[in-house]
């Protein structure tokens, strides 16, 4: 069972990785700038969202990202 989490550099999204690691869960994730190994995802780009979900098809997907301005 994948778990997607966008925004996975943050502060909040670093922490849900954390546990679903130790928890023995695949973890694949996103950030703004590709920071850290994730995949680089702007969350304001809906086509590239339902890409991300499309290509990862993940059990769980969990979204701690916001948009920057």
């Amino acid at each position: 069972m994948t778990v997607l989490v966008v925004g996975a550099s943050g502060y909040l999204g670093s922490e849900l990785v954390r546990l679903a690691s130790a928890a023995g869960r695949p973890v694949a994730g996103t950030s703004t700038t590709g920071q850290g190994g994730w995949l680089r995802l702007d969350v304001t780009d809906r086509s590239a969202v339902f890409g991300t979900l499309a290509s990862g098809r993940p059990a769980l997907g969990i979204n701690t990202a916001y948009p920057v301005t």
